[in-house]
């Protein structure tokens, strides 16, 4: 098993998080980083789990540690990871289904990140950070219905409907 195994990503993060849990936050950081290196090196830079099992651990950490420059710069990178997805996945999606979606992938994520502008809401760097997110999901739900009225009139072309039901197909699976 060499050192950047994908099976190894998991355990560090747990470690890292059992340090972290006891207040042992210097100890904690490697561990993250390390597990965060492997999701990038095996997943890709922008891959959603980049965001979920890394950034956002990494960003907790740096808010336990009163490090609110370093965790808003990781929170925003996340964001940037989970705006991109939504963008493609949502339009594809039912409104019941959008919701899902976006509980599963991006709820705790979203709501730690706009906790950090209410936390440090002096701060004009971190305020326009989180005001940024916060237009920036705004933006998305305008996308999405956008593309959703896009698809509803592709649906209705020949052409067009058997791509958009295998893709509607593809998205629910």
């Amino acid at each position: 098993m060499g050192p950047n195994n994908p099976d190894l990503a998991a355990p560090l993060a747990n470690l890292a998080s059992l340090y972290s849990d006891v207040g042992m936050y210097a100890e904690s950081e490697p561990y993250y980083l390390r597990a965060l290196g492997i999701y990038e090196n095996q997943l890709g830079e922008d891959h959603p789990s980049v965001s979920k099992y890394g950034l956002y651990n990494l960003a907790m950490l740096h808010v336990a540690m009163n490090q609110a420059d370093q965790a808003v710069r990781e929170f925003d990178r996340s964001r940037r990871i989970v705006r991109k997805q939504a963008a493609q996945v949502l339009p594809l999606l039912a409104p019941q289904e959008q919701l899902d979606f976006l509980d599963r992938v991006d709820s705790m994520n979203f709501h730690a990140a706009m906790s950090l502008g209410l936390d440090y809401s002096e701060d004009p760097s971190i305020a326009a950070f989180t005001a940024s997110w916060l237009a920036n999901g705004k933006a998305v739900a305008q996308e999405t219905l956008t593309e959703r009225a896009r698809l509803e009139q592709d649906i209705g072309n020949p052409k067009l409907q058997p791509i958009v039901k295998r893709l509607q197909r593809y998205v629910r699976i």
